[in-house]
């Protein structure tokens, strides 16, 4: 299945437009054992509604980035990193489509948290509403193609 034209059938099906632009080089999560990747400021526009978010190119297509950039990550990385947006496939499929669970502890449970001290719950609490506030973002720009935009991972 080709997913790129399956994003883009979905997006001019539903007169859905995704907007973005590179905000910074930085690490994604706030743990930092990752790498670090460029993260767009991402602006979804579909019947007069927006919803806005941040998502962090995947770490390859980084790399990618820097190599063409010299490996240079300043300004001229990042207008490089403009003309290499990521596909409407790639900010869809990432989305939260499922309805979490309600409760932080069977959230916690049902993503594999352990929580072990107010830290890490505390850590997890923040996951879970950000969870909670992307699919409810969802939810509020395409409730009547929910199903649809499903397939699309």
């Amino acid at each position: 299945m080709n997913y790129e034209k399956q994003a883009k059938d979905f997006c001019e099906k539903t007169g859905t437009k995704i907007d973005s632009r590179v905000l910074r080089y930085e690490k994604l999560f706030p743990n930092g054992k990752d790498d670090k990747r460029y993260i767009y400021g991402v602006t979804i526009t579909r019947n007069g509604k927006e919803y806005h978010t941040e998502f962090g190119m995947g770490i390859v297509h980084a790399r990618e980035v820097l190599q063409e950039a010299g490996q240079n990550t300043g300004e001229y990385a990042m207008m490089i990193a403009n003309r290499h947006k990521p596909p409407e496939y790639d900010i869809l499929a990432y989305m939260t489509k499922d309805e979490p669970e309600a409760d932080v502890w069977d959230f916690a449970k049902e993503c594999g948290y352990e929580i072990n001290s107010k830290e890490k719950f505390r850590e997890v609490q923040d996951i879970h509403e950000s969870v909670m506030r992307e699919y409810n973002g969802m939810q509020r720009m395409f409730s009547d193609v929910m199903e649809e935009l499903r397939k699309i991972n």
